[in-house]
């Protein structure tokens, strides 16, 4: 692995009902230390945020979750390292095929289609981070989704099968790259984030209670609220306040 630490202990299951859940038991039993990784080939209780199951292929995309420790970090701007994750996840799709953005707050679309999903779970000490696990779902060689038709994979994308390894290899290495960043300079994911943000800029559908409504995204508070231009007022929308409605 061709990380310092991230994924250099590594648990890999053929099964598993959620690799967060594993790794969160784990994390109050023994106290991995920091990189922890824990992979499965399929998750029969995959969760997305909210509670949102994450279907998936036995074998065909890659599902883990990575134990940090992120104690630079005060409570108050922990979507900062939401943005350093998604950044990474971006940073390695985007060489694959230019294209890939973030949709707040945890989703990567290519094309408006979801291809993957990520659940940040969060421990804190006081006004500090005390540990993150950052659970990613990323759609790399599934073919179909039958009752998800606004999925795709990044081999679909592409057009051919992707080595699942090399991939799971670049990823590890880009979330220690953007983590390190991020220790260094707290500040230092935003403007790159905000370059990769869906609607960044631009008017798009969203569903506000119940209604449809026409949103322009102007960002992201550092507590991670959506900011944007509705009926000509800035207002800003916590998670599952809002849903964007893709074409």
């Amino acid at each position: 692995m061709i990380t310092l630490f991230v994924g250099q202990k590594l648990q890999h299951f053929n099964e598993l009902p959620s690799t967060n859940a594993y790794l969160k038991e784990l994390l109050r039993t023994q106290g991995p230390a920091e990189g922890f990784t824990v992979r499965a080939n399929h998750q029969t209780s995959g969760r997305g945020q909210f509670g949102n199951v994450w279907h998936d292929a036995q074998g065909q995309n890659l599902l883990f979750s990575v134990l940090l420790r992120p104690r630079f970090l005060m409570a108050s701007k922990q979507f900062y390292l939401n943005m350093s994750v998604c950044l990474a996840i971006v940073e390695v799709l985007n060489r694959y095929c230019p294209g890939f953005l973030i949709k707040w707050p945890n989703d990567i679309l290519y094309k408006n289609k979801k291809i993957c999903g990520l659940l940040i779970e969060n421990g804190l000490i006081g006004s500090y981070l005390e540990s993150s696990i950052i659970g990613v779902g990323l759609n790399v060689n599934q073919e179909k989704f039958a009752a998800l038709p606004q999925a795709a994979s990044l081999s679909g994308i592409v057009g051919e099968r992707i080595d699942l390894e090399i991939l799971f290899a670049n990823v590890l290495k880009q979330l220690e790259v953007e983590y390190l960043r991020l220790m260094k300079d707290v500040d230092s994911a935003k403007t790159r984030y905000m370059a990769h943000l869906f609607g960044y800029g631009r008017e798009v559908n969203v569903l506000v209670n119940g209604q449809k409504e026409v949103l322009t995204v102007l960002g992201v508070s550092p507590e991670g609220k959506l900011r944007g231009l509705l009926l000509g007022e800035e207002q800003h929308f916590a998670f599952k306040q809002l849903r964007f409605l893709l074409d």
